[in-house]
């Protein structure tokens, strides 16, 4: 898309990769078969028909089917494949391209090479070093949040698990994970509960006290109710204004902090259930909590401004 070569030959131009045409998918080893090079003991991918052309206000959709041909004639696999062009502003050009490849013909192994589909193994494996993970330190620097992140495209790209297997997985980490961040506040609340209890036994030995002490001056008898009822008031007061309000403040911090985690959990699935990136990173923004939530256009221009190179 950036140079003349293969289709022309203009002076100054290198002669490298002639199998670089267009926007194209392919695989160094599928099956064993080089799907990515040219030549006559190469597989090829053969387009077979259109699914669905259309234009739109807000983007065109092109549907196709292709099969992928060994060098002996024989049908490996076959795929489809969606490309959304978009209407943006100011020249700017957007396209999805997805591509979903079927064991139409028998088992596929598709082999770790660096032409093929693994863009994600080294961000995964080393996600501290990955230039993508770098532009938002704030993920880099909560490490749960990063495990959670890397653990679930590392088995997005194995390919070996559906959404369904993914999202109940997923609950049972989120699950976990409550558990965990809960138990201090179930703790604190458990106290708060039985505090008011502490109280009415503050009370009940003042009037036990009391009754002992039937005969003494009025004064007397009156101070040591009021260091009863100092009792009743006293746990009725820890429970409902200190630790009761203590044990709701961390319950809101735990479900706050699991927030993220749920942003990122509904991202993914839908990615994994063939939403276009736009679109997915949507299905993120509807979980937060409306005081975090940004608008349609801030997250918008947040994303673009990802995609734009530093200013030295």
């Amino acid at each position: 898309m950036t140079r003349n070569w293969p289709m022309q030959s203009p002076p100054g131009e290198e002669h490298d990769h002639p199998h670089h045409r267009s926007l194209w998918l392919g695989h160094f080893l599928v099956n064993g078969i080089d799907f990515w090079s040219e030549g006559k003991s190469f597989g090829k991918a053969v387009h077979t028909g259109f699914d669905e052309i259309k234009s739109g206000k807000e983007f065109g959709i092109i549907k196709s089917k292709d099969k992928w041909v060994g060098p002996d004639g024989k049908v490996v696999c076959t795929d489809d494949r969606a490309l959304r062009i978009y209407h943006r502003p100011n020249s700017e050009r957007l396209f999805d391209f997805e591509a979903i490849i079927h064991a139409s013909n028998g088992d596929l192994v598709f082999g770790d090479t660096k032409e093929g589909m693994m863009a994600l193994e080294a961000d995964v494996e080393a996600p501290e070093n990955s230039p993508t993970f770098k532009k938002y330190e704030h993920v880099l620097n909560d490490h749960h949040l990063l495990e959670f992140i890397v653990d679930y495209l590392r088995m997005m790209s194995s390919g070996n698990i559906n959404a369904l297997e993914m999202q109940d997985l997923m609950d049972e980490e989120l699950e976990t994970h409550h558990a965990e961040t809960s138990l201090a506040a179930g703790a604190i609340q458990k106290m708060a509960d039985g505090l008011p209890a502490f109280g009415i036994v503050a009370a009940v030995m003042g009037v036990v006290h009391t009754m002992g002490s039937v005969g003494a001056a009025p004064a007397i008898l009156g101070e040591m109710i009021a260091g009863a009822l100092v009792g009743t008031f006293l746990g009725i007061l820890l429970s409902y204004g200190f630790f009761g309000p203590l044990a709701d403040l961390l319950t809101a911090k735990g479900q706050a902090e699991a927030k993220p985690f749920q942003c990122v959990k509904s991202v993914l699935l839908a990615s994994m259930n063939g939403y276009a990136p736009a679109i997915a990173v949507e299905f993120g923004r509807k979980v937060l909590f409306t005081a975090d939530s940004p608008t349609f256009k801030e997250l918008d221009d947040a994303v673009r401004a990802t995609k734009q190179p530093k200013s030295a």
